[in-house]
């Protein structure tokens, strides 16, 4: 290696001012420079040449003098090569591949006159990671593997870290560490036995984030839940505690793919990275959202829809300027977690949508490439050449963190041939990336630091969040459940509300574009039959990715076809439950259990039989309805037969006495949102559907339980059932096949009807395959009867589904036979489904619908003959019968394979809420305040416990208060206090329930309270 490289290599920052610890002090609280004037930068990719270090290598920070680091910078620092007790990459650097991390990673300090030194220490075996520096720059947060000597077993799917990690705070002038988390693990106790591991590993307290008020944010794989479609890894979910590590909150329910690396905003939000595989969408799509601290106000800032391109949307930073730099790269070992950064604003013009249509794949508004020599795609980190795309490739990034000055720190991975060759591993330091401009060539940075005998990760900037952002710390977004937020919420309620303006203004159409005039998303080939067919085929990689990437409509439908809304509750999976078992661990497509909560309708006919119009001019189809809070859930949009005409494939919640009704559509994002006070939903006189009391289901005119009208033609209604509904293979469609079916689809008969026997029920002895989607298959070891019924069903769409045609007796998915002339298909036949699965993923071929309605007419009457040319007579199928088989379907086709711990299971733990005392401070105690509810199999009453460490009423400290409380409203309880006590300067309460299946909820709260007005 050549000096010049050498001493380019071991630079580590001649800065302009040599300035220890206390010069630091006095400028880690100064206001921020002004944000970079409005450069363009780079738009084109560099011409492609020869790397030559001498010229191509970053230079000094020190060499620019427009650039000004006057700050120290705390960054990781890894062994390179890796120790020989750690086997693999540095996973933790990977989404999805959190639990690892290389041991000996430990937090330093990189002072402006150059000295470096460790400010945590790590003994060989640990590791450290996601490091935060606090808002006044006095404390740094960050987390601790406790040992990843993980020996040669170690792999990319591999649980390694079976000690797991916990979070951690080092006060900087002192060095000294306070522990912030243990390894207290909180599983569901109704599906996990006492004295079962909730999960073979240790617990991950991961990735703190400071927030307004004293609050971190953090993620944890503590509820011992498996992450969906995701075998091997954790659900990391987002909490909040205080900063002593008290009080904390599940503040995300609805991360049942996973969260990571939750980053603080200025307006007070935080954003986090998101794994979005619910429904039929594919493994690896990860986007970025925001959510207020306290878990309400979710919503997308970049959604997992291949916008900004690559796999991974996943590690990001908010540059003083408010713009959002994220990382998006390709999901596998050989990326370690390194890509290319993408920048959009924030804020924007009034009257500018935030996203552009589903045909550019919903791309944030004003996106640019900020690291054009770097690639998203499927490259290793030094690799000699992206055979992906004919741009140069120059390494790539990873780490981005915000500076003063809208500069960006990050990590940057020397390309191959800026590497030594002899040793192991890629080189990765610190570098800075100016103003915030897009560049094409990593010469363009400047050197921070770069020692070749470590890998230098996590850099961030040792100054306060004023310096950055010119405020002291974001606002305080807090949300009190005190009865105001709607009438329909009393104070305390363990609800909330969710609703929306229209079903009309939604952009589900895979690729779609609005016309002008319309709020409805189309194909921009509407009169091109086959390519229609081809937009709405299954497709879980690539374009169109429908259900598998973005929209999720099944099948061709009209405005007009839209009946109503259908809520489905999304239950975790614990890892203790789905250890030892195949990937689709529930029989499910979705490989989670889903719950309808309820079916309602949306439009309003008044006595005339006309409806009311929304702002948009369209046919009112707002609603509002009452779902229990701190639960995941989804939407699906029903047709006038009861089927799902389009699905929203992403995990929703409402926090307790939340009120969402501003999504403004359905999946609109390229448009303004309808205004929801100016729909009959937002109307006084407007009946809201409470679903904590009732579950209301579609149903027919024959059998309808509301009087009401619902649909043009009045053909449809509502009934109502007693808890949420379930479908199951076992219990609700074998018999309708035993009934209805199998007198000439029987394993009895030499030569079943069509050749499908329906009471075949020895497990198959290998993977069963579909021929509508690409890599959905049926798990070894089911009913051979379920895996051939799986190849009639489409996943989540019924009216797609060539059973529900049969059963029907018509194609009900606004498609014709003749639209894709296909060849016949033998389902019998592996090799042909492989081939049609592989020509489906081509959008080459269609299921015709075949035959008539069944079962036959004659058959019903008794006189038609079977196969064996006997006589038979079956019951026909009811209108009942043909809405359970379209809901099995409509819900991931699911089957029980364990009755104790499979589909059946209630994983749902109640929600229990405490508003009163709220944590930290109160101004008066003179209550405590109680909401609980639990969906599933309901409230076990007598596990209620309240206890105290102080005296009650005259109860003393530790003794169960829970008989002394009054309902005093739905599922609300109140303890009056009658003797308030004097001023507490340190108290706490705990409070848990149990439900009926044995899962706990259980919140211990910690406060402080003044004396009692007089």
């Amino acid at each position: 290696m050549s000096p010049r490289r050498l001493t380019r290599f071991f630079v580590i920052g001649v800065f302009a001012f040599a300035v220890g610890w206390f010069a630091y002090q006095s400028l880690a609280g100064s206001q921020p420079p002004a944000a970079s004037a409005n450069d363009q930068g780079d738009t084109k990719p560099a011409p492609r040449r020869q790397w030559d270090s001498a010229r191509d290598m970053p230079p000094p920070v020190a060499s620019d003098k427009a650039v000004k680091v006057d700050y120290p910078v705390v960054y990781v620092r890894v062994p390179r090569p890796y120790p020989k007790t750690y086997s693999g990459i540095n996973h933790l650097n990977q989404a999805g591949l959190h639990q690892t991390n290389a041991p000996g990673a430990e937090l330093r300090v990189l002072h402006p006159d150059g000295r470096d030194e460790s400010l945590v220490p790590v003994e060989p075996q640990e590791s450290i990671t996601d490091p935060t520096v606090s808002f006044d720059a006095q404390w740094v947060y960050f987390a601790k593997f406790h040992n990843m000597n993980t020996g040669p077993s170690a792999s990319m799917t591999m649980l390694q870290s079976r000690k797991g990690s916990d979070i951690y705070k080092v006060h900087v002038a002192s060095r000294k560490v306070v522990q912030l988390t243990t390894q207290q693990r909180t599983p569901n106790t109704g599906a996990v036995p006492a004295g079962v591991e909730s999960h073979p590993r240790g617990v991950h307290n991961l990735a703190p984030c400071p927030v307004a008020g004293g609050k971190v944010v953090f993620v944890s794989d503590r509820n011992g839940f498996r992450g969906v479609r995701e075998q091997t890894q954790p659900a990391l979910q987002l909490f909040v505690m205080d900063d002593d590590g008290t009080n904390i909150d599940h503040i995300g329910p609805l991360n049942l793919g996973t969260a990571l690396h939750p980053v603080a905003l200025k307006d007070g939000r935080v954003m986090f990275s998101s794994l979005e595989t619910q429904g039929l969408r594919s493994d690896e799509r990860w986007g970025i959202w925001a959510i207020h601290p306290d878990g309400t106000n979710w919503n997308p800032l970049t959604s997992a829809l291949g916008s900004p391109p690559g796999q991974a949307v996943h590690f990001q930073t908010q540059l003083s300027d408010e713009s959002i730099v994220v990382e998006t790269y390709y999901q596998t070992g050989s990326t370690d977690g390194f890509g290319s950064y993408y920048k959009f604003p924030l804020r924007l013009p009034a009257g500018q949508p935030s996203f552009g249509p589903a045909a550019k794949r919903f791309t944030p508004h004003g996106i640019v490439n900020l690291t054009l020599f770097a690639s998203h795609q499927d490259v290793k980190p030094n690799q000699k050449r992206n055979p992906f795309d004919s741009n140069p490739f120059f390494g790539n990034v990873t780490h981005p963190s915000a500076t003063p000055a809208n500069h960006l720190l990050t990590t940057w991975a020397l390309p191959w041939d800026a590497q030594d060759p002899t040793v192991p591993g890629y080189d990765a330091g610190i570098y800075l990336l100016k103003s915030g401009s897009p560049i094409n060539h990593p010469s363009k940075m400047l050197l921070i630091k770069n020692d070749p005998k470590y890998q230098e990760l996590w850099p961030r900037p040792l100054v306060s969040y004023k310096r950055i952002y010119g405020i002291d710390e974001p606002p305080r977004l807090t949300h009190r459940n005190d009865g105001k937020a709607s009438p329909h919420l009393p104070e305390g309620t363990p609800f909330g509300l969710v609703g929306s303006s229209s079903l009309y203004k939604r952009e589900s159409y895979p690729n779609g574009i609005v016309p002008p005039g319309s709020v409805t998303a189309r194909s921009a080939k509407p009169d091109d039959r086959k390519h229609l067919w081809r937009e709405l085929a299954v497709s879980r990689f690539g374009f169109p990715g429908n259900w598998g990437e973005q929209g999720a409509d099944a099948g061709l439908y009209k405005n007009s076809d839209i009946w109503g809304i259908r809520i489905l509750i999304l239950e975790p999976v614990s890892d203790a439950i789905s250890k030892n078992r195949g990937h689709f661990a529930l029989g499910s497509d979705a490989e989670e259990r889903i719950r309808i909560l309820g079916e309602f309708p949306v439009r309003k006919f008044s006595k005339d039989g006309k409806q009311p119009v929304d702002p948009d001019g369209n046919p009112d189809t707002s609603f509002l309805a009452k779902v229990p809070a701190d639960v995941a859930w989804t939407f699906q949009t029903l047709d006038n037969n009861g089927m799902v005409v389009n699905m929203a494939q992403t995990w929703h919640q409402v926090r307790p006495g939340e009120v969402r009704n501003n999504c403004g559509g359905c999946h609109a994002h390229s448009q303004q949102p309808t205004p929801f006070e100016r729909t009959a939903a937002a109307k006084s006189d407007y009946k809201i559907w409470d679903l904590s009391a009732n579950t209301p289901l579609f149903t027919t005119k024959a059998n309808d339980r509301s009087a009401k009208k619902w649909d043009a033609d009045n053909r449809t209604g509502v009934t109502f059932a007693t808890g949420v509904k379930d479908v199951e293979f076992h219990r609700d469609i074998k018999p309708i096949l035993e009934r209805s079916c199998v007198a000439c689809h029987s394993v009895k008969h030499e030569k079943p009807a069509g050749r499908l026997a329906l009471d075949d029920y020895q497990p198959i002895a290998k993977r069963g395959l579909v021929p509508w989607a690409e890599n959905v298959q049926v798990p070894q070891g089911l009913p051979r009867t379920y895996a051939r019924l799986v190849q009639y069903s489409w996943a989540f769409q019924a009216r797609r589904s060539p059973l529900m045609w049969m059963v029907h007796g018509k194609r009900l998915d606004g498609f014709h036979n003749d639209d894709i002339p296909s060849p016949p298909l033998d389902l019998e036949d592996e090799k042909n489904v492989l081939d049609w699965c592989h020509h489906g993923k081509l959008r080459m071929y269609d299921v015709d619908y075949q035959g008539h309605v069944m079962p036959p007419p004659d058959a019903v009457a008794g006189k038609a003959k079977g196969p064996d040319g006997k006589l038979v007579k079956v019951a026909p199928l009811s209108d009942e019968d043909k809405l359970t088989l379209a809901r099995w379907i409509d819900i991931g086709c699911p089957i029980d394979r364990d009755v104790k711990s499979g589909w059946l299971l209630d994983e749902g733990r109640p929600t229990l809420t405490l508003t009163y005392p709220q944590a930290g401070a109160n101004a008066e105690f003179d209550r405590i305040l109680i909401g609980m509810h639990d969906y599933g199999t309901g409230l076990d009453m007598p596990t209620f416990k309240v206890t105290a460490d102080f005296t009650v009423n005259g109860m003393k400290a530790g003794e169960n208060l829970a008989p002394k409380f009054k309902l005093i409203a739905a599922n609300i309880w109140e303890l009056r206090l009658t003797n308030p006590p004097a001023s507490l300067s340190r108290a706490s309460l705990q409070v848990e329930v149990r439900d009926r299946q044995g899962n706990t909820a259980r919140i211990e709260r910690t406060f402080s309270a003044s004396a009692p007005r007089r």
